[in-house]
């Protein structure tokens, strides 16, 4: 309607010119609230506030280099006491693997995730990429640009609070993106859209007919003129 009414009282010219800077200022409110932290070239061991957590829809990048005599460091998501450990990434070249773990307390879970044997092109004397991206059911996580493992939530995100690093590699940039506006920056996968919550903050939710944490499962849902009930089962009708 709203749409409507601007046709009839505004040139086209000047409805264009409207309609993108609206857009323009969307996309400045998504991208303004990305921020990089205060690291300046760190090295060793020392945590970084995330300042507004970090819930599902949130995402982290780091990028730094790891020192040539380097056999292992780890990156932790903790809340401020360090007790839980949300999720821990610990690239191991005196193993050749890339472990995946979490704490509680002084706790460590009694297996790891092993990604594979392979280091996901995380090198000695070489830089990197980690990226994670948190959604509802755990951490999507990128090695220099390509996907790497989903680690599945062990207890609520609600009370992460830093970011921990620490062994032998200096951290160059850590780029925070928190809460729901990652699919404003970045669109969302296939088979889903960026849905608004009312409150200012997008997330992205799997079409009908889609569900997994990348939206990648196909399922047949309930067709309205099915003459049996629709009920639901594992979250789906």
């Amino acid at each position: 309607m709203l749409c409507i009414l601007l046709r009839c009282f505004i040139s086209p010219h000047l409805l264009t010119y409207i309609l993108i800077m609206l857009m323009s200022s969307q996309l400045y409110h998504a991208q303004s609230l990305g921020e990089y932290l205060d690291i300046g070239g760190q090295t060793g061991t020392f945590k970084v506030a995330l300042t507004k957590g970090f819930h599902p829809g949130s995402k982290i990048t780091v990028n730094g280099t790891v020192q040539p005599n380097a056999e292992r460091f780890f990156i932790n998501l903790e809340n401020d006491s360090g007790k839980y450990v949300y999720l821990h990434i610990n690239p191991r070249f005196d193993e050749q693997q890339l472990v995946f773990s979490h704490k509680i307390d002084t706790d460590w879970s009694p297996g790891y995730d092993l990604a594979s044997k392979k280091l996901k092109g995380l090198t000695p004397g070489a830089n990197f990429e980690i990226t994670v991206l948190c959604n509802a059911t755990g951490y999507m996580i990128n090695v220099n640009k390509q996907p790497c493992f989903f680690f599945e939530h062990r207890f609520e995100t609600s009370t992460i609070r830093n970011i921990k690093f620490s062994g032998p590699v200096t951290i160059s940039s850590v780029r925070y993106i928190p809460g729901n506006y990652i699919c404003q920056l970045e669109g969302c996968p296939a088979n889903s859209e960026c849905v608004s919550d009312g409150d200012g903050q997008f997330q992205c939710v799997c079409s009908d007919g889609y569900s997994g944490s990348l939206c990648q499962e196909s399922y047949q849902s309930c067709r309205s003129e099915s003459v049996f009930k629709c009920l639901p089962f594992d979250n789906r009708f």
